[in-house]
This record gives structure tokens, sequence and C-alpha cells, in this order.
């Protein structure tokens, strides 16, 4: 299963999902069986699906395909598209259809054989995720601040769920698709967090990873995003693996994994042989701070030093820290201080 909701925030959109694919049927399967559901078609528009892959899969083939070739769309047109295929997958296969150019952005929801338009928010996927999306959503205590804005309110509830692991059904990290500018235009949002894996704690526990364990037991990541200037394009970047794992739908719809890789080569190679310009912040797990990944300004390459709790971080509500504890100084880093830096522009 999966979780994917999409919403109308004044006046913008925000999109998240998770990548957990437990169907591979035609799709070659890489190492942490990663599957992108939000798929950006164009600039203003954007396809989410839950449910058989394949057939996924063929409806946004098509989607792309009619787009190269009707130049004046209208929505009605990709509603039919999706809702043949919806019908093919045996409605076993749901869409959210998310049109978010001029005069109003749009959502539309396929599922059960029936398009539901006229809608500011929709969800599919699983029920128990969705519940807790909702809670985390509309309770001020588990925020990170009560003053947040909806849609930082919103991505950070569904963040919660997928790095918490706080349903068995819903996994792998957390894609966001948001619009930018006063042109509204769609694209993937950079960001980055900590993994957890599921065997050292129970659902619904914010859980304690030991800095020794975290190769094994857990791992960082970093959600690389392309900029408004070149194609749709997101990447996965893992630290401890030096695994990185690319989409860029224009390109292909498989997800492609490259092994031994450094973040800022493999930026600087994805720039050379897609023209594609990856930007966000990387964790660096040797460092312990964060590096602003930017090729066209060198000069914003930094790292700002991970502090620890003892030096007087006390901004943070403690049930929402993620803690590494070191075991030469038996001290606690805060990652969570990490999250707030990279949540700060969202």
């Amino acid at each position: 299963m999966t979780l994917i909701v999409a919403r109308i925030l004044d006046d913008n959109v925000s999109i998240e999902s998770d990548t957990l694919a437990f169907q591979v049927e035609s799709t070659k399967q890489n190492l942490l069986n990663i599957a992108i559901k939000s798929v950006i078609v164009t600039p203003y528009i954007a396809v989410c699906y839950a449910g058989a892959i394949k057939p996924a899969l063929e409806a946004i083939k098509a989607l792309f395909a009619f787009v190269q070739y009707e130049k004046q769309l209208k929505d009605r047109q990709l509603i039919e598209i999706l809702l043949e295929f919806h019908f093919r997958a045996y409605k076993e296969t749901d869409f959210i259809l998310v049109v978010s150019e001029c005069p109003q952005p749009r959502i539309y929801k396929i599922s059960q054989g029936v398009c539901h338009d006229d809608i500011q928010s929709a969800w599919i996927g699983d029920q128990e995720g969705f519940s807790y999306f909702q809670m985390y959503c509309h309770s001020d205590s588990h925020l990170y601040e009560n003053d947040v804005s909806k849609m930082i309110r919103h991505r950070l509830a569904f963040r919660k769920i997928v790095e918490h692991r706080l349903c068995s059904t819903i996994d792998g990290f957390p894609i966001s698709v948001q619009t930018m500018g006063s042109e509204k235009k769609l694209k993937y949002s950079y960001s980055g967090g900590i993994v957890v894996p599921k065997q050292i704690h129970s659902y619904g526990e914010i859980p304690t990873i030991r800095l020794e364990s975290l190769n094994k037991d857990g791992y960082s990541y970093s959600i690389l995003s392309s900029d408004e200037n070149s194609k749709s394009a997101i990447c996965i970047y893992i630290s401890q693996l030096k695994k990185a794992f690319l989409y860029i739908p224009s390109h292909s719809l498989e997800v492609k994994e490259y092994e031994n890789v450094e973040i800022l080569n493999f930026v600087q190679q994805v720039k050379n042989e897609f023209n594609a310009l990856l930007r966000g912040k990387h964790f660096d797990c040797e460092t312990k701070g964060i590096v602003e990944i930017n090729l066209d300004n060198p000069k914003d390459v930094s790292y700002i030093r991970v502090t620890t709790k003892e030096e007087g971080i006390t901004d943070i509500p403690e049930k929402e820290m993620l803690h590494v504890e070191t075991s030469r100084k038996n001290k606690t880093r805060v990652i969570s201080k990490l999250l707030q830096i990279l949540n700060k522009k969202f």
C-alpha cells in the first residue's frame, strides 16, 4: 500500500507521497524498491497513483505522449485517459490529477470507477496512514511550531509518518511536489532526514538511533531537486551507502540506481548527461554538517555544524528530536537541528 495526499492551500498546491513499491511487475527492482508516485508531466500537470504499478506507468506514458501531441490541453481529456487505465486495472489503480495553471489550481481524484472533481484535497492509498496524517496536521501538540504555514504543516505531518515508520504500509522516503513562484509551476522540493529501521522501535514511538549502528540500522538521506529552469528531476542520495536514485520522468519512468558516487560529482554528472541542475541540502556524515548543493554558485557550498544539546539548543520540543548518541564523548547530537535548518525554506 502507499499514501498520497494532495491539497490546495492558499491557492498553492502541495502533494506528498511515499516511495514504497510492493509490485514491480514490469520495472527493474532497485535496492530499496523505490517508486516515485507523484509524477510531474508538465510544469502545470502532475499525476499521482496508488495500487498496481504497471497500469499506472502505462497511463503516465500515455499522458506524456498526449501532452506532446496536443498543444491546448483540457482537463477532461486528461481525466478520460486516466479513467481508461483505471478501468483497465479493474479499478485497482487510483489516480490524483493536479492542474496548477491559472485561473485556479484543480484537483481530480479517480477512484472506484468515478472521477471526483471540484475538490480542494484528495488522498489515495492507505486509510490508516491517512488517519495518522490528519492527526498530525490538525493537532498543535504534534507540530514543530504552532504558527507554521499550512503547507509546512502538511509536509511535516507526512514526513513524520514516513520517517518514524508510524504505519507499516507506508515506507521509503517522503516526496514533495509544490507550486513555486507566481507562475504556479509544479516542482519537486528538496529535503533531507533520517530513515529509522523498523526493527529498532515499535510503530508510533519516537526512536533513538546510535551513531555506531546508523549504517546497518538506519541511514540519513538527502533529496535533491532540479531548479525551475531545467527539466523536472529528483534524486535521493544515501550518504552511508554512497548510493543515488535518480528520477527524470521526461526521460524515463524508471528510477535509476547509481553506486559508489560522491554527491557533488554525481550532481555534476547529472547536469552533463541530462541537462538537469540538481539543488538541495546534503547531510555530511563525516563532518556532521550540511552542505549546500548549488553548482551555479560554488561559494554557496558551506558546512553548518550540528550543534550539541549541551551547547544550548532548547527551542525544539524534546519529543520531536531524533537523538544520535556518540560513543566517544557520550553526548547527544541533535539531528533535529539539521531537520529544522532544512525546513526553514518550506
